[in-house]
């Protein structure tokens, strides 16, 4: 073994001697000698350090290029999901927004007005009108025609919400 071969040469002593000062056998590995240094490694030479530092960064490379890869697709996801999001936004906000323009409030309400965690999406037109009691919102009467036909006299009769009668 070089290393053993190197520390004999340094010290001018044999190999077999230095063996023996350190308990070791004739066939002892390097291993066994860096233990009884208590040393975790030593190469023999450069090229095997350079092996050794290359093996392991390689490993490191290569989970470091998946890592990338994997950036890039979560990042093409992540705008993708965004872009969805901004789409199902506004055609969240148009439904709101056409249901409250069905209601005619006497004060513009608007989109950002609402409690959405109180909608129902089953029944919005509804959901809305309930938060529209809640917070005072007022909303604009317009007036039913309630056609009733009077049988005794024939005469079509519109009653208004607002307590008019009208007969033609």
């Amino acid at each position: 073994m070089k290393l053993i071969d190197n520390i004999s040469k340094l010290l001018k002593i044999e190999k077999s001697e230095l063996l023996k000062k350190f308990e070791l056998p004739e066939n002892a590995s390097k291993i066994d000698f860096l233990n009884k240094l208590g040393v975790y490694s030593v190469f023999d030479s450069k090229e095997e350090l350079t092996e050794y530092i290359s093996k392991k960064t390689k490993n490191i490379q290569q989970k470091f290029e998946e890592f990338e890869k994997q950036k890039v697709l979560f990042e093409a996801e992540k705008e993708n999901l965004k872009s969805l999001n901004e789409i199902l936004n506004s055609n969240f906000q148009k439904a709101i927004n056409s249901e409250i323009k069905k209601i005619d409030f006497v004060k513009k309400i608007e989109f950002k007005d609402l409690d959405f965690e109180d909608l129902d999406f089953e029944n919005l037109n509804s959901s809305i009108l309930n938060q529209a009691q809640k917070n005072g919102w007022k909303i604009k009467e317009k007036p039913q025609n309630l056609e009733i036909q009077n049988d005794s006299n024939q005469e079509n009769v519109f009653y208004f919400k607002n307590g008019g009668v009208t007969k033609y």
